[in-house]
């Protein structure tokens, strides 16, 4: 399995050979490296990162207007923030009226023994 995100990228050390890439463009993704033998910081100029799963390791590329360089990480996974992921789900809405209603029955349950009232109006309408 491959993956190649472009965009320019940061790196933050984490510590224990762990580092993580952070894309500076839209949707930010974060790539995780663990085990990673990368020796210093990524240069600003980074315009992407492919990652290649189909080995023991994952093989880390990392490409540059001038060079590309490559390196070895034990595992990494990718982050990407979905920014329409609930658009196409059948998501129920309501209406003002079911809002003025719900509105009602939280204002209800706030209040001292207001649970108690909605638990026996309850009971009375099943």
């Amino acid at each position: 399995m491959q993956r190649t995100l472009a965009g320019p990228f940061r790196s933050e050390e984490l510590g224990n050979d762990r580092w993580r890439l952070i894309g500076a463009g839209a949707p930010r993704p974060t790539i995780l490296l663990y085990g990673a033998n990368l020796q210093r910081p990524l240069e600003p100029s980074c315009t992407a990162v492919s990652l290649d799963w189909s080995g023991e390791e994952v093989l880390v590329t990392l490409q540059f207007p001038d060079r590309v360089q490559s390196f070895r990480a034990q595992s990494a996974s990718i982050q990407e923030p979905q920014n329409a992921l609930y658009e196409r789900l059948p998501l129920a809405s309501f209406d003002a009226r079911a809002q003025r209603f719900w509105r009602r029955v939280f204002l209800l349950a706030r209040l001292p023994g207001g649970a108690a009232l909605l638990r026996a109006l309850a009971r009375r309408r099943r």
